[in-house]
């Protein structure tokens, strides 16, 4: 399975959901599947790939985000 090159949020966000159901039907035994994305500033781009028609019938589903910060420097951040 393969995307073509461009950022996740913008580029290929359209092919992202067209992949994985490609993957899912490959591989029917796959409890999760893991997009990193590091150096997104905001996941929301991304988790709006997931928000899908229920007629759809997908069984692709945002089940969490996960955000990793610099602990150090996170007050200054904040405070910008």
């Amino acid at each position: 399975i393969e995307l073509p090159n461009g950022c996740v949020c913008c580029t290929v966000k359209d092919s992202l959901v067209t992949t994985l159901e490609a993957l899912l039907r490959k591989r029917k035994d796959l409890d999760y599947v893991l997009i990193e994305a590091s150096g997104m500033a905001n996941p929301g781009p991304i988790a709006g790939v997931f928000w899908l028609d229920d007629a759809l019938e997908s069984r692709l589903r945002l089940d969490g985000v996960v955000c990793c910060v610099d602990a150090r420097n996170l007050p200054t951040q904040l405070e910008e």
